[in-house]
């Protein structure tokens, strides 16, 4: 267990250490379906690094670590939409429903 949590926490430390660059793009007016391709190609692709490991054995306070990355970057990419609305309108599931 103690592998775990210091393993989820290290990739969301390096997942949300990418978010201040989609934070750049977005003031640099760049549109919201390239800043979501930069958060699947950039970020999403960090958080899910060995998810078929720990897919049905991580705990759900690990899991909403993991899903708190992705809320940040819905909320940069469409923070006029609430989560439910900004993964819709960008196409994407939550990360645990892609596990």
């Amino acid at each position: 267990m103690l592998f775990r949590s210091i393993h989820i926490s290290q990739i969301v430390k390096k997942a949300a250490s990418t978010l201040y660059f989609l934070r750049q793009l977005k003031r640099s007016k760049v549109a919201s379906k390239e800043l979501t391709q930069f958060y699947i190609t950039c970020i999403r692709l960090v958080t899910e690094y060995a998810c078929q490991v720990y897919r049905n054995s991580l705990p759900n306070f690990l899991r909403s670590y993991l899903e708190q990355i992705q809320k940040s970057a819905m909320r940069i990419i469409h923070p006029e939409r609430n989560y439910a609305e900004a993964l819709n309108g960008a196409g994407l599931q939550s990360l645990s429903e892609r596990r």
